[in-house]
C-alpha cells in the first residue's frame, strides 16, 4: 500500500486546483472502500494540506470528509 500511496501522490500533484477539486468531489457519495481508496484518499489529503487555500471545511485533525461535494472560491473550499 505505501508504494500505491507514493504513486497517487505523484499524480495529484501535477492537478490544478480545480482538478484537485474535482477528484474529491467524484469520491463523494461512494459507499464501498478498500485498500486502494483509502490510500487515494490519504494522499488527497496530504495534497490538499499542501495547497495554498483553505481546505479546512473537509480536513480535520484527524479527518477527512467526503459528505459534500466543493467548490473552490476565492482561495477557500465551500459546500456546493
Amino acid at each position: 500500500m505505501k508504494n500505491d500511496h507514493y504513486n497517487y501522490q505523484q499524480s495529484l500533484e501535477k492537478l490544478t486546483d480545480q482538478e484537485l477539486v474535482e477528484a474529491f468531489n467524484r469520491l463523494v457519495g461512494l459507499q464501498g472502500w478498500g485498500n486502494a481508496r483509502a490510500a487515494y484518499g490519504s494522499a488527497l489529503r496530504i495534497e490538499f494540506m499542501k495547497r495554498d487555500f483553505d481546505s479546512t471545511l473537509i480536513i480535520g485533525s484527524d479527518s477527512f470528509s467526503f459528505a459534500k461535494k466543493v467548490v473552490l472560491q476565492n482561495k477557500r473550499l465551500v459546500f456546493m
